[in-house]
């Protein structure tokens, strides 16, 4: 009995697990700055978002990592800049956000990347 317990609630939490990210969308990023470092393994962190809700994702820490969000015609409508833990994704919404096309722009370090994204409700 108590082995039925443990695999269903297994089931649950697996269940709602991927529930939680079903509707992510990822974001395509290009490039535009972030090389490799002589140094150091480059990383692109991946970039995901649920509507208006953005998700970052990085497989390294990201210390003073600055995030911009403006909508198609430039206007700033996000700025933040954070520290992005390789054992966590990080999340934000902006609440002001409709239907249209946007631009979200990652800068960390002297490196630089930036993806567009849509969002039709």
């Amino acid at each position: 009995m108590k082995l039925l317990i443990v695999i269903f609630s297994t089931l649950i939490v697996e269940f709602f697990t991927s529930m939680s990210y079903a509707e992510e969308k990822k974001i395509e990023v290009t490039e535009k700055y972030w090389f490799e470092d002589t140094r150091s393994v480059s990383y692109i962190p991946t970039i995901t978002h649920d509507s208006n809700t953005l998700y970052i994702y990085s497989d390294i820490i990201l210390e003073n990592l600055n995030i911009t969000v403006k909508n198609a015609t430039g206007m700033l409508l996000y700025s933040n800049t954070v520290t992005i833990l390789n054992t966590q994704r990080y999340s934000f919404t902006i609440d002001d956000m409709n239907k249209g096309e946007f631009l979200i722009e990652l800068t960390y370090r002297k490196k630089y990347l930036y993806g567009h994204f849509n969002i039709s409700q």
